[in-house]
């Protein structure tokens, strides 16, 4: 098996529903699944920590439970047969 890329285009998006963002990138080639990260720090400072939030088959992902108001960093990788891409650039928006 090819290794799989690195997702591209990924977009964070504010919801109308409240503590709630939608995250999607680009469908990736030989990608069986899709593994999102969040965190609350920007991801330049040396304290960023990075939590599982999703783990997804389709190229997108509502997230919530977020606190309204919060700025939230989200990256993905995708995961293929027997391979695993690297992290996408990180993409940020702020709960609704």
């Amino acid at each position: 098996m090819p290794p799989v890329s690195i997702p591209a285009a990924l977009k964070a998006l504010r919801s109308d529903k409240e503590g709630v963002v939608k995250v999607d990138w680009d469908v990736v080639t030989d990608a069986e699944s899709y593994q999102v990260m969040m965190t609350t720090v920007s991801p330049s400072a040396p304290e960023a920590s990075w939590t599982s939030v999703a783990v997804t088959s389709k190229s997108q992902s509502e997230i919530g439970n977020l606190v309204p108001g919060t700025y939230y960093w989200f990256k993905v990788k995708a995961i293929g047969r027997g391979t695993v891409s690297g992290f996408s650039d990180p993409a940020m928006v702020m709960a609704a």
